[in-house]
């Protein structure tokens, strides 16, 4: 399974969170706006729990933005590695 897998799809004049599907060591917070352009843009902030990488971690990403959306995905910080 991959560790974290977001969907965002534009819907009229915004961009929305279709697929939110994570697990340990991530938590995705809930959408949000943090720039006027584009203004149908939506931020999101993936956590981690754990606090860093350790030997024989193997964290899979999947992000799939679809046509004319526009998805800010960022972390809370730096992660130790």
């Amino acid at each position: 399974m991959t560790s974290l897998d977001l969907g965002f799809e534009r819907r009229a004049e915004r961009t929305v969170l279709t697929r939110r599907l994570f697990r340990w060591p991530f938590v995705v917070m809930r959408p949000f706006r943090l720039d006027r352009e584009p203004a149908h843009m939506a931020t999101v902030i993936v956590q981690s729990s754990s606090g860093a990488l350790q030997r024989g971690d193997c964290l899979t990403q999947r992000i799939e933005v679809g046509a004319e959306a526009a998805a800010h995905v960022t972390t809370q910080g730096a992660t130790a590695v």
